[in-house]
Protein backbone atom coordinates (compact mmCIF):
# COMPACT_ATOMS: atom_id res chain seq x y z
CA UNK A 1 0.00 0.00 0.00
CA UNK A 2 1.34 3.46 -0.84
CA UNK A 3 2.21 5.60 2.11
CA UNK A 4 0.70 8.80 3.16
CA UNK A 5 2.16 12.24 3.15
CA UNK A 6 1.80 11.86 7.06
CA UNK A 7 3.97 8.25 7.19
CA UNK A 8 6.55 9.97 4.47
CA UNK A 9 7.24 13.02 7.06
CA UNK A 10 7.36 11.31 10.22
CA UNK A 11 9.38 8.73 9.15
CA UNK A 12 11.30 11.03 7.50
CA UNK A 13 11.72 13.96 9.67
CA UNK A 14 11.34 12.73 12.79
CA UNK A 15 12.34 10.32 16.02
CA UNK A 16 10.78 9.11 18.86
CA UNK A 17 12.33 7.99 22.64
CA UNK A 18 12.91 4.34 22.54
CA UNK A 19 11.38 2.20 25.91
CA UNK A 20 15.29 2.63 27.04
CA UNK A 21 14.89 6.68 26.22
CA UNK A 22 17.18 6.57 23.10
CA UNK A 23 16.43 8.54 20.29
CA UNK A 24 15.45 6.71 17.20
CA UNK A 25 14.10 6.86 13.72
CA UNK A 26 10.47 6.95 13.76
CA UNK A 27 9.76 3.90 11.74
CA UNK A 28 6.17 3.11 11.89
CA UNK A 29 4.70 0.25 13.20
CA UNK A 30 1.91 -1.35 11.16
CA UNK A 31 -0.25 -0.73 14.18
CA UNK A 32 0.28 2.99 13.13
CA UNK A 33 0.19 2.66 9.66
CA UNK A 34 -3.55 0.80 10.15
CA UNK A 35 -4.76 3.87 12.73
CA UNK A 36 -3.40 6.54 10.65
CA UNK A 37 -5.39 5.13 7.56
CA UNK A 38 -8.51 4.97 9.85
CA UNK A 39 -7.91 8.25 11.35
CA UNK A 40 -7.55 9.51 7.59
CA UNK A 41 -10.77 7.87 6.38
CA UNK A 42 -12.91 8.46 8.95
CA UNK A 43 -14.20 11.71 11.23
CA UNK A 44 -15.00 9.80 14.46
CA UNK A 45 -12.71 6.81 15.87
CA UNK A 46 -12.73 5.06 19.39
CA UNK A 47 -9.54 2.37 19.52
CA UNK A 48 -9.42 0.17 22.50
CA UNK A 49 -5.86 -0.92 22.46
CA UNK A 50 -3.61 -3.25 24.23
CA UNK A 51 -0.43 -2.16 26.48
CA UNK A 52 2.44 -0.90 25.03
CA UNK A 53 1.27 -0.85 21.18
CA UNK A 54 2.46 2.86 20.96
CA UNK A 55 -1.23 4.12 20.04
CA UNK A 56 -0.93 7.09 21.19
CA UNK A 57 2.66 8.10 19.52
CA UNK A 58 1.23 7.04 16.41
CA UNK A 59 -2.18 9.33 16.84
CA UNK A 60 -0.02 12.55 18.38
CA UNK A 61 2.26 12.39 15.16
CA UNK A 62 -0.65 12.18 12.81
CA UNK A 63 -2.15 15.40 14.29
CA UNK A 64 1.37 17.06 14.71
CA UNK A 65 1.90 16.59 11.03
CA UNK A 66 -1.69 18.03 10.08
CA UNK A 67 -1.10 21.20 12.80
CA UNK A 68 2.44 21.99 10.44
CA UNK A 69 0.76 21.20 7.46
CA UNK A 70 -2.68 22.33 7.52
CA UNK A 71 -3.42 25.78 7.75
CA UNK A 72 -5.90 27.51 10.77
CA UNK A 73 -6.01 23.82 12.65
CA UNK A 74 -6.83 23.97 15.71
CA UNK A 75 -6.10 20.81 17.79
CA UNK A 76 -6.87 19.39 21.51
CA UNK A 77 -4.54 16.46 22.96
CA UNK A 78 -6.44 15.63 26.46
CA UNK A 79 -4.58 13.51 29.02
CA UNK A 80 -6.47 11.64 31.53
CA UNK A 81 -3.87 13.27 33.95
CA UNK A 82 -1.33 15.84 34.18
CA UNK A 83 1.52 13.29 33.87
CA UNK A 84 -0.17 12.12 30.59
CA UNK A 85 -0.39 15.50 29.25
CA UNK A 86 3.48 15.95 29.32
CA UNK A 87 4.01 12.88 27.85
CA UNK A 88 2.00 13.65 25.15
CA UNK A 89 3.83 17.38 25.08
CA UNK A 90 6.97 15.57 24.92
CA UNK A 91 6.12 13.36 22.12
CA UNK A 92 5.54 16.47 20.27
CA UNK A 93 8.82 18.32 21.16
CA UNK A 94 10.50 15.40 20.59
CA UNK A 95 9.03 15.27 16.41
CA UNK A 96 10.15 19.08 16.67
CA UNK A 97 13.83 19.09 18.02
CA UNK A 98 14.70 15.86 15.81
CA UNK A 99 13.71 17.45 12.64
CA UNK A 100 16.63 18.38 11.06
CA UNK A 101 17.00 22.00 11.29
CA UNK A 102 16.37 23.10 7.62
CA UNK A 103 13.13 20.82 7.42
CA UNK A 104 11.46 22.17 10.82
CA UNK A 105 8.19 24.19 11.08
CA UNK A 106 8.41 27.86 13.04
CA UNK A 107 6.97 27.31 16.46
CA UNK A 108 5.92 29.53 19.21
CA UNK A 109 4.90 28.67 22.76
CA UNK A 110 2.17 30.46 23.48
CA UNK A 111 2.09 29.30 27.05
CA UNK A 112 3.35 25.74 29.03
CA UNK A 113 0.43 23.99 27.10
CA UNK A 114 -0.02 25.55 23.57
CA UNK A 115 2.50 25.40 20.61
CA UNK A 116 1.44 27.81 17.91
CA UNK A 117 3.24 27.32 14.48
CA UNK A 118 2.72 30.79 12.52
CA UNK A 119 3.42 29.29 9.05
CA UNK A 120 0.23 27.30 9.07
CA UNK A 121 -1.65 29.96 11.81
CA UNK A 122 -2.23 26.55 13.25
CA UNK A 123 -1.87 25.73 17.01
CA UNK A 124 -1.97 22.76 19.40
CA UNK A 125 -3.29 22.68 22.85
CA UNK A 126 -2.58 20.04 25.36
CA UNK A 127 -5.65 19.55 28.20
CA UNK A 128 -6.08 17.04 31.31
CA UNK A 129 -9.24 15.69 31.32
CA UNK A 130 -10.31 17.54 34.72
CA UNK A 131 -9.67 20.77 31.89
CA UNK A 132 -12.45 19.66 29.60
CA UNK A 133 -15.58 21.21 30.95
CA UNK A 134 -13.92 24.67 31.17
CA UNK A 135 -13.65 24.83 27.89
CA UNK A 136 -15.57 27.70 26.20
CA UNK A 137 -18.59 26.77 24.54
CA UNK A 138 -17.55 29.61 21.98
CA UNK A 139 -14.16 27.62 21.24
CA UNK A 140 -13.68 26.07 17.69
CA UNK A 141 -11.44 22.62 17.35
CA UNK A 142 -10.33 20.76 14.50
CA UNK A 143 -8.91 17.79 15.90
CA UNK A 144 -9.73 15.92 19.40
CA UNK A 145 -7.58 13.76 20.58
CA UNK A 146 -8.86 12.17 24.08
CA UNK A 147 -6.37 9.57 25.99
CA UNK A 148 -7.69 6.61 28.24
CA UNK A 149 -11.33 7.51 28.38
CA UNK A 150 -12.29 4.72 30.43
CA UNK A 151 -10.29 5.94 33.36
CA UNK A 152 -11.75 9.61 33.12
CA UNK A 153 -14.85 10.94 35.67
CA UNK A 154 -17.89 12.45 34.69
CA UNK A 155 -17.11 11.05 31.09
CA UNK A 156 -20.90 11.32 29.27
CA UNK A 157 -20.30 15.20 30.08
CA UNK A 158 -17.27 15.83 29.30
CA UNK A 159 -17.49 13.47 25.94
CA UNK A 160 -20.77 16.07 25.08
CA UNK A 161 -18.57 18.64 25.78
CA UNK A 162 -15.79 18.02 23.24
CA UNK A 163 -18.79 16.84 20.61
CA UNK A 164 -20.33 20.02 20.87
CA UNK A 165 -16.92 21.92 20.37
CA UNK A 166 -15.19 19.64 17.66
CA UNK A 167 -16.29 20.96 14.07
CA UNK A 168 -18.02 19.60 11.69
CA UNK A 169 -15.05 18.87 9.01
CA UNK A 170 -12.61 18.02 11.83
CA UNK A 171 -11.50 14.65 13.48
CA UNK A 172 -12.61 13.40 17.02
CA UNK A 173 -10.16 10.78 18.24
CA UNK A 174 -10.86 8.64 21.53
CA UNK A 175 -7.99 5.70 22.37
CA UNK A 176 -8.51 3.59 25.89
CA UNK A 177 -7.78 0.61 27.43
CA UNK A 178 -10.54 -1.34 29.09
CA UNK A 179 -11.32 -1.00 32.60
CA UNK A 180 -13.05 -2.83 35.14
CA UNK A 181 -16.98 -2.03 34.64
CA UNK A 182 -16.86 -0.38 38.44
CA UNK A 183 -18.45 3.09 37.61
CA UNK A 184 -20.85 4.69 35.75
CA UNK A 185 -17.78 6.18 33.72
CA UNK A 186 -16.31 2.95 32.94
CA UNK A 187 -19.74 2.01 32.17
CA UNK A 188 -20.71 4.49 29.88
CA UNK A 189 -17.31 3.99 27.87
CA UNK A 190 -18.32 0.23 27.40
CA UNK A 191 -21.41 1.43 25.99
CA UNK A 192 -19.89 3.79 23.71
CA UNK A 193 -17.50 1.05 22.68
CA UNK A 194 -20.32 -1.15 22.23
CA UNK A 195 -23.30 0.64 20.93
CA UNK A 196 -23.99 1.23 17.40
CA UNK A 197 -23.26 5.22 17.06
CA UNK A 198 -20.89 7.82 14.95
CA UNK A 199 -17.84 6.35 15.77
CA UNK A 200 -15.79 3.53 14.00
CA UNK A 201 -14.03 1.14 16.58
CA UNK A 202 -10.96 -0.78 16.07
CA UNK A 203 -9.24 -2.89 18.62
CA UNK A 204 -5.88 -3.17 19.14
CA UNK A 205 -5.06 -6.17 20.42
CA UNK A 206 -1.68 -7.91 21.71
CA UNK A 207 -1.71 -9.66 18.08
CA UNK A 208 -0.64 -5.88 17.18
CA UNK A 209 2.86 -5.51 18.90
CA UNK A 210 3.84 -9.26 20.13
CA UNK A 211 4.57 -12.23 19.36
CA UNK A 212 3.26 -15.40 20.43
CA UNK A 213 6.68 -16.33 22.27
CA UNK A 214 6.37 -13.21 24.16
CA UNK A 215 2.89 -13.10 25.03
CA UNK A 216 3.03 -16.59 26.88
CA UNK A 217 6.16 -15.16 28.55
CA UNK A 218 3.68 -12.03 29.92
CA UNK A 219 1.11 -14.32 29.84
CA UNK A 220 2.69 -16.39 32.76
CA UNK A 221 3.54 -13.63 34.86
CA UNK A 222 -0.41 -12.43 35.07
CA UNK A 223 -3.72 -13.72 36.46
CA UNK A 224 -5.87 -14.90 33.50
CA UNK A 225 -8.91 -12.17 33.55
CA UNK A 226 -6.00 -9.63 33.80
CA UNK A 227 -4.06 -10.95 31.26
CA UNK A 228 -7.70 -10.58 29.07
CA UNK A 229 -7.79 -7.24 30.15
CA UNK A 230 -4.52 -5.30 29.65
CA UNK A 231 -3.97 -7.26 26.32
CA UNK A 232 -6.71 -8.54 24.45
CA UNK A 233 -9.46 -5.72 25.40
CA UNK A 234 -12.16 -7.52 27.49
CA UNK A 235 -13.82 -5.19 29.70
CA UNK A 236 -13.65 -7.47 33.17
CA UNK A 237 -17.02 -7.23 35.41
CA UNK A 238 -16.92 -4.92 38.94
CA UNK A 239 -15.19 -6.88 41.44
CA UNK A 240 -16.47 -8.83 44.96
CA UNK A 241 -15.38 -6.48 47.71
CA UNK A 242 -12.53 -7.74 49.65
CA UNK A 243 -13.42 -6.90 53.41
CA UNK A 244 -9.78 -5.80 55.12
CA UNK A 245 -9.61 -5.19 58.81
CA UNK A 246 -8.39 -1.39 59.94
CA UNK A 247 -4.91 -1.11 60.58
CA UNK A 248 -2.55 1.02 62.86
CA UNK A 249 0.92 1.51 62.09
CA UNK A 250 2.86 3.84 63.53
CA UNK A 251 0.14 6.54 65.01
CA UNK A 252 -1.25 6.14 60.97
CA UNK A 253 -4.88 4.74 60.64
CA UNK A 254 -5.04 2.98 57.35
CA UNK A 255 -8.53 1.65 56.58
CA UNK A 256 -9.54 -0.09 53.00
CA UNK A 257 -12.04 0.70 50.80
CA UNK A 258 -12.22 -1.87 47.59
CA UNK A 259 -12.73 0.69 44.80
CA UNK A 260 -9.40 2.46 46.02
CA UNK A 261 -7.12 -0.27 47.02
CA UNK A 262 -7.21 -4.00 47.66
CA UNK A 263 -5.56 -5.63 50.63
CA UNK A 264 -5.75 -9.43 50.04
CA UNK A 265 -5.64 -11.30 53.42
CA UNK A 266 -3.33 -13.92 52.02
CA UNK A 267 -0.70 -11.10 52.19
CA UNK A 268 -0.66 -10.48 55.77
CA UNK A 269 2.21 -8.68 55.68
CA UNK A 270 0.77 -5.92 58.74
CA UNK A 271 -0.79 -7.31 62.08
CA UNK A 272 -3.25 -5.73 64.01
CA UNK A 273 -1.02 -4.96 66.66
CA UNK A 274 1.23 -2.98 64.53
CA UNK A 275 4.00 -5.16 64.13
CA UNK A 276 5.31 -5.60 60.79
CA UNK A 277 6.94 -9.12 60.87
CA UNK A 278 8.08 -8.95 57.27
CA UNK A 279 9.93 -5.60 57.39
CA UNK A 280 7.27 -4.61 54.41
CA UNK A 281 5.00 -1.18 54.82
CA UNK A 282 2.77 -0.41 52.50
CA UNK A 283 0.45 2.81 52.11
CA UNK A 284 -3.42 1.48 51.56
CA UNK A 285 -4.81 4.73 50.80
CA UNK A 286 -5.43 6.28 47.71
CA UNK A 287 -3.71 9.75 48.20
CA UNK A 288 -1.22 8.13 50.42
CA UNK A 289 1.15 9.54 52.73
CA UNK A 290 4.54 8.20 51.50
CA UNK A 291 6.19 11.56 52.69
CA UNK A 292 4.60 11.29 56.09
CA UNK A 293 5.70 7.40 55.99
CA UNK A 294 9.36 8.35 54.92
CA UNK A 295 9.67 10.81 57.51
CA UNK A 296 8.33 8.32 60.15
CA UNK A 297 10.85 5.46 59.37
CA UNK A 298 13.55 7.63 59.04
CA UNK A 299 13.12 8.27 62.69
CA UNK A 300 12.79 4.17 63.95
CA UNK A 301 15.08 2.76 60.89
CA UNK A 302 18.47 3.66 59.69
CA UNK A 303 18.06 5.78 56.38
CA UNK A 304 20.01 3.57 54.04
CA UNK A 305 17.95 0.31 54.84
CA UNK A 306 14.58 2.30 53.70
CA UNK A 307 13.37 1.46 50.26
CA UNK A 308 10.39 2.34 47.77
CA UNK A 309 8.55 -1.25 47.35
CA UNK A 310 5.85 -2.02 45.38
CA UNK A 311 2.97 -4.65 44.88
CA UNK A 312 1.01 -6.35 42.38
CA UNK A 313 -2.39 -7.14 44.20
CA UNK A 314 -5.37 -9.76 43.42
CA UNK A 315 -7.35 -7.31 42.41
CA UNK A 316 -4.46 -5.74 39.64
CA UNK A 317 -3.86 -2.79 41.22
CA UNK A 318 -0.49 -1.91 42.66
CA UNK A 319 0.36 0.05 46.27
CA UNK A 320 3.07 1.56 47.42
CA UNK A 321 4.49 1.78 50.62
CA UNK A 322 8.67 1.17 52.32
CA UNK A 323 10.86 -2.22 52.71
CA UNK A 324 12.59 -2.16 55.60
CA UNK A 325 15.85 -3.83 54.75
CA UNK A 326 17.18 -6.23 52.11
CA UNK A 327 14.51 -9.65 52.81
CA UNK A 328 11.88 -10.51 50.00
CA UNK A 329 8.76 -10.49 49.58
CA UNK A 330 7.65 -14.71 49.87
Amino acid sequence: MKKTSTEIYLEKFTKIKSRDGKLIPFKLKPVQKDLIDIIDENKNVIFLKARQLRITTGVVGYLYHKAITKQNTITALIGYNYESILEILNKVKTFYKTTPEKSQPKIHYSSKYEIFFPETNSKIFFFSASDVLHISEHTIIDNVFATEVAHWDNVEEKIKKLKDVTSNYGKFIIESSPRILDTEDSKYFHKMWTDKNEFVKKLYDWTWGYTEKEIEIIKSKMRNDKFSQEYEGCFLKEEKQIKTPKIKLFDYNYVKVNDVFAFPLSYSILKADGKCDEKLILSLTKHNCLKKMRKNLRDNFEKDKIRKYRILLDNGNWIEGFKIGNNKLN
